[in-house]
């Protein structure tokens, strides 16, 4: 099965990505990194550095996909 996980560099996000490689699936991660590390995603997934919320990008990215894993975190700063 081909899957699209977006968060897939942060915690949750390549744990997840993980045990959908060890089901078999084709694993496609997108991530801007504002939270998450290039270096957490597995090398057997494909990673796409960019955001949810370039509509045009993510929209070409839906088509291809069967199965999508929304696993994004927004973070704010606390304002002083």
């Amino acid at each position: 099965m081909k899957s699209l996980v977006t968060g897939g560099a942060g915690f949750i996000g390549a744990n997840v990505v993980n045990e959908l490689l060890k089901l078999g699936h084709d694993v496609i991660v997108v991530d801007d990194l504002s939270g998450g590390y290039a270096e957490y995603v597995n090398p057997k997934a494909t990673f796409i550095q960019g955001s949810i919320y370039d509509h045009e990008f993510l929209a070409k990215l839906l088509k291809l996909k069967s199965l999508i894993m929304y696993i994004t975190w927004l973070h704010t700063l606390p304002k002083d």
